[in-house]
């Protein structure tokens, strides 16, 4: 009976006849001028052996192999993850997705799937639920390292130029305010200070998604200041008269908004204002008591 060690010994040694140049047409490997009639090794085989020579075939069976218990539910959770967020470089995404896992770190996933949606003059990659990914990463901190969070913008597969095109709107040397490098984010997805605002108050709100869309009026007066001094034509004078009247209605009608102090899109007040650094017109919804 031919056993599975005999037969892989014989298959080793077919395959040595006919790869060793050291070896004539018709040698064996047991009779080859490496060994002894017993089998012995007389000299130390040259490079042609030790390169045609394989390594055998190890068998396992299920008893022999161990697998961690907690590596199936890691793949699992990794690859609903990359199905959640659609990566556009898997390989560098998931180099991400693991650094993050291993120090305890947000990871780079999104909430849930996005559709695909031509809002962008020129598609950047960027979207609302990727900007949401960084500010869960980014957010529990003032300030942030440029370096850091270019790192984290490559490991959403977004394009570097993009990262640079947004600092430069704003420049500065090694840290950035979160919060004003998130508006300028917003600011890339649609075009106008309205689009903008709106995305804003979509990352930021606590509320459940596709509700109002809540966040303290002190947020939304300061980016809404920042993003307007951007353009010069505008008069710091007529921010800083519609943000009064935007508080002072809110504050009047407490039934636009649930939460004192809150505001919800869209807002209750109106104005139309030219935006050169977005090249469009925007209008804030007026309400209907308005």
């Amino acid at each position: 009976m031919i056993t599975t060690a005999s037969y892989l010994r014989g298959l080793s040694h077919l395959v040595l006849k006919f790869t060793t140049p050291e070896q004539g047409e018709g040698e064996s490997f047991v009779n080859s001028p490496y060994t002894t009639g017993s089998g012995k090794s007389t000299k130390k085989p040259g490079p042609g052996l030790r390169r045609a020579m394989p390594l055998p075939d190890t068998m396992f069976c299920a008893q022999q192999i161990h697998i961690p218990p907690e590596l199936p539910d890691i793949l699992k959770q990794f690859t609903k993850a990359a199905i959640r967020t659609q990566p556009a470089d898997v390989l560098q995404w998931s180099a991400g997705y693991f650094s993050a896992l291993s120090r305890g770190d947000p990871l780079p996933v999104k909430d849930r799937i996005e559709m695909p949606v031509a809002t962008q003059k020129t598609d950047t990659g960027l979207t609302q639920g990727l900007l949401k990914v960084l500010h869960k990463q980014c957010s529990h901190e003032q300030y942030v390292e440029l370096a850091h969070l270019e790192q984290k913008w490559k490991n959403l597969c977004l394009p570097v130029e993009n990262f640079r095109t947004l600092l430069q709107l704003d420049p500065c040397e090694n840290k950035i305010e979160w919060i004003k490098f998130l508006a300028l984010g917003c600011s890339m997805l649609g075009g106008s200070l309205n689009t903008s605002m709106k995305h804003l108050c979509e990352i930021l709100t606590t509320d459940p998604e596709g509700g109002p869309a809540r966040i303290p009026f002190e947020t939304f007066s300061y980016i809404y200041r920042y993003l307007s001094k951007m353009d010069s034509d505008v008069p710091e004078g007529d921010t800083e008269s519609y943000l009064a009247t935007l508080k002072d209605t809110v504050d009047l009608a407490p039934e636009v908004c649930e939460a004192p102090g809150r505001l919800e899109w869209p807002l209750p007040v109106s104005r139309r204002i030219w935006r050169g650094a977005f090249t469009a017109r925007f209008v804030l919804k007026p309400s209907a008591t308005t």
